[in-house]
Order: structure tokens, then sequence, then C-alpha cells
């Protein structure tokens, strides 16, 4: 089984309509200085070994991995992958904010809330499984985020 979310860096447009759409979707809080969507995308300029500039773009958030390190590594068994639809999801009840799934993950998806308990995204879920594609999915405008539900 592959990672459920594909990013595709060379037809990312870095427009972040990606990170809007989460941020709608979840009611997430807007423009308190921090991150507030669960998806974003960054644009680097890095230099060349040949002392030239290219740009470099990174996608921060749950990819929904197939060998998902924060279902191991969360010490309370807070991560599970669901069954019907095969995404990583977190019971931010049972998380005590050890920090383990966050320091675990390769693409910095878990962030802590001001309870100091892990949040990420969820893949949309509810949309899923009434049938809709996650919210990032559907926004975006070149088609570089794709699903594998």
């Amino acid at each position: 089984m592959d990672d459920m979310v594909l990013y595709d860096a060379q037809a990312c447009s870095v427009c972040q309509a990606c990170s809007v759409a989460c941020i709608d979707e979840k009611d997430l809080p807007r423009g308190d200085g921090r991150v507030c969507a669960y998806r974003t995308v960054t644009e680097e300029e890095t230099r060349t070994p040949e002392g030239g500039f290219r740009f470099v773009r990174r996608m921060d958030g749950c990819m929904h991995c197939a060998q998902a390190p924060c279902i191991t590594a969360c010490p309370k068994g807070c991560f599970v992958r669901d069954r019907e639809t095969g995404l990583v999801l977190l019971d931010e009840r049972a998380c005590v904010g050890c920090g383990a799934c966050a320091k675990s993950c390769p693409h910095r998806a878990i962030r802590f809330n001001d309870c100091g308990k892990a949040e990420k995204c969820d893949g949309c879920i509810d949309r899923v499984r009434h049938g809709l594609r996650p919210a990032c999915e559907m926004i975006c405008p070149p088609g570089a985020l794709h699903f594998h539900l």
C-alpha cells in the first residue's frame, strides 16, 4: 500500500487554496500568527551546488502514510488507520501531549493545540464517508493534490 496522499510539487502553484479550504472546512482559527490549516505549502529559494538558485516547494500535512510512523510512535495508541477509508485518524482525547508522534512525522503534519493535545488532518473523513473528496483536493486549481481513497 502506498501513501494515501500524492503531492505533485511541479504542478503546485503555491496558491494556498488547499490551506484556505482546510481552514474553512474545519472551521479553524484565522490570522493569529500561527499556521492554522492542517495542510500548508511553502516555497523556499535554495542554492544549487553550481551556485545558482532554485525554488523548492514543500507540502506540510498528513500524507496518511502507508507505514505511518505516528501510529507506532504514540505510546497511548492515539493514532489508528480507519478500516473503511484507510485514513490515519487521531483520538485527541487520549493524547497526553508527549510529542512522540510529531517527532516521528516526516511531513510536519502534527501540531499541538492550546491544551497541549496533538491535532492533525483527518482527510476530511466526514466528507469522504459521504462520497465527497477532501476539501483541499477539491479546491486545488492545478490538481497537485490527490487522495487515493
